[in-house]
């Protein structure tokens, strides 16, 4: 072994480029005193043991001296089949991937400077060819001076530990896209009730912008802050929280899934179905739960207007059905009198009438939209004469309707009769809902090949809330005032007209602030040669 003040001298030398690095943590201290040190029979102990401990974990191991050149490089010659001469005098680095080297010097430069262990990865050539993955980590041995007297390093193969890794990290990527993409609130929960994690739309569908900080809070006082109730609005005690349910080992599945009020934390009122398991450790213990929360407000509100149509169906058709009633009954008194019946008197009936076939068609239309059996008459028709014609037949009424537009012409390729009915509604709904002596305008836009019409009315508006469900099927806007008209309705008019654009490639919404009237619009397709 070398003297220890030519190691002194030796280690102020600048490291070997391409020094060699190390992959699982043997640390061997070294004892030796200076005196020690030429002893030859300690060096004997010490190499024996230092090769038996190499031979037992199957690792490769090498010795360096301190600027990490020269040394014992015989396991890793047996490893990557270089020769021992050459690999002696500091060319052992060109088994070392090219790609990696600089990494590796980079590990060494440091450690050796700082006069610690150093760990690096990097991929190492086999005899064969062949690149594996090697953990490699390197322990100086200082003297009582602290200077570097030699290195002392092994190597570990962790190609299969790594292709693992990768596995599992592929796997969890693929598990976290999955679980960010699912739209329906998902949280995994502790056995103590705590968030481990949960996924976007659990923060969007609650409100929550500041997650950590939820997080923290403890799951009681989680669900107080949201206002957690049942299906009746009854507030639920800690006892029924769904998670409290699930950790006692309830499943909260199929016919025994739950529907619970929320505020959240912006201020919504929300109705959530709500389906939950726990989670069982090997031992068949319980470890926590998992919850899934989906939004079901509006399908709710849906299911509210559904199951209050036949209601209002009977309620509008009574209307003109007692009219009707009434005027026949008066009718047949006069003819058993001798006399005829006035033409006002027919007249009125022919409008109860009327007021029937609409509500009627209104309902047979809904029922073939939505099965998609409607027919529709395709030709070229100008939308511009049907905005002409509709503005001209809602006039008749005493009422005042302007127009504007851009272009004389619009064509189009739809069903002129369809798109007829939509003006009729949109330009109904105007009327009824603005007063009389202020005017409902018709506006025209032609842009990039899309038509666009807009219907202004100077009514009321529609409050915000209700402007995401007016077009839903039998929905009307409670405290709207109707201002003309007969006020016989199903709210099925706009519901009918979106579905009626829809089919003809077009768009339809609405634009309304409280206090200044409302636009209605719709677009059409140009037909391609306009």
């Amino acid at each position: 072994m070398r003297s220890v003040k030519a190691a002194r001298r030796k280690v102020r030398e600048k490291p070997h480029l391409y020094a060699p690095t190390t992959a699982t943590h043997i640390e061997w201290r070294g004892r030796a005193s200076a005196a020690d040190a030429n002893s030859q029979s300690l060096q004997s102990v010490y190499a024996a043991r230092f090769r038996a401990l190499a031979a037992a974990t199957g690792q490769i191991t090498w010795t360096a001296d301190p600027s990490g050149r020269d040394g014992d490089v015989s396991g890793w010659c047996a490893f990557t089949g270089q020769d021992p001469i050459e690999a002696a005098r500091g060319k052992w680095f060109a088994a070392i991937h090219p790609e990696d080297r600089a990494r590796a010097f980079r590990a060494f430069r440091a450690a050796w400077e700082a006069r610690r262990a150093y760990e690096v990865e990097y991929r190492l050539r086999r005899a064969d060819g062949v690149y594996r993955w090697f953990v490699m980590r390197g322990v100086p041995i200082l003297d009582e001076q602290q200077a570097i007297v030699e290195w002392v390093g092994c190597c570990t193969d962790i190609t299969e530990l790594r292709e693992a890794r990768d596995v599992a990290l592929e796997q969890a990527t693929r598990l976290n896209t999955i679980f960010e993409t699912i739209t329906d609130g998902i949280i995994l929960y502790g056995l103590d009730g705590h968030i481990i994690e949960a996924n976007s739309a659990f923060h969007t569908l609650f409100g929550i912008t500041d997650p950590e900080t939820y997080y923290r809070l403890p799951y009681p006082e989680r669900f107080t802050l949201i206002e957690a109730r049942d299906a009746n609005g009854i507030r639920l005690d800690d006892a029924n929280i769904p998670i409290a349910r699930i950790l006692r080992g309830e499943r909260l599945i199929g016919t025994d899934a739950v529907n619970e009020l929320y505020r959240t934390l912006d201020g919504r009122e929300i109705v959530t179905s709500v389906i939950g398991a726990p989670l069982y450790d090997d031992e068949g213990a319980i470890m926590g739960g998992v919850v899934l929360c989906r939004d079901i407000t509006e399908r709710r509100e849906l299911e509210r207007q559904r199951q209050q149509m036949p209601r209002t169906v009977a309620h509008e058709l009574n209307q003109p059905l007692t009219s009707l009633k009434v005027q026949a009954q008066s009718a047949t008194r006069q003819l058993q009198q001798g006399a005829n019946p006035s033409l006002a008197m027919m007249e009125r009936m022919g409008a109860s009438i009327g007021q029937m076939e609409r509500l009627v068609r209104d309902l047979l239309d809904t029922a073939w939209l939505e099965t998609g059996n409607v027919s529709l008459n395709m030709e070229r028709v100008d939308l511009a004469a049907l905005c002409a014609q509709a503005a001209e037949d809602k006039a008749t009424t005493g009422r005042e309707v302007k127009i504007e537009a851009e272009t004389a012409t619009a064509p189009v390729i739809g069903d002129g009769l369809r798109i007829t009915q939509v003006l009729s509604n949109l330009l109904s709904n105007a009327l009824r809902y603005s007063p009389v002596e202020t005017p409902v305008t018709v506006r025209l836009d032609v842009t990039d090949g899309v038509a666009r019409v807009s219907v202004r009315d100077e009514g009321a508006g529609i409050p915000l809330e209700a402007q995401a469900a007016i077009f839903e099927p039998f929905y009307r806007v409670e405290e709207a005032k109707i201002t003309s008209s007969s006020g016989v309705r199903l709210g099925l008019g706009l519901y009918i007209s979106r579905l009626l654009v829809k089919r003809l490639d077009g768009d339809m919404g609405v634009e309304s602030t409280p206090g200044h009237g409302s636009t209605f619009w719709f677009t059409l397709p140009l037909a391609e040669d306009a």
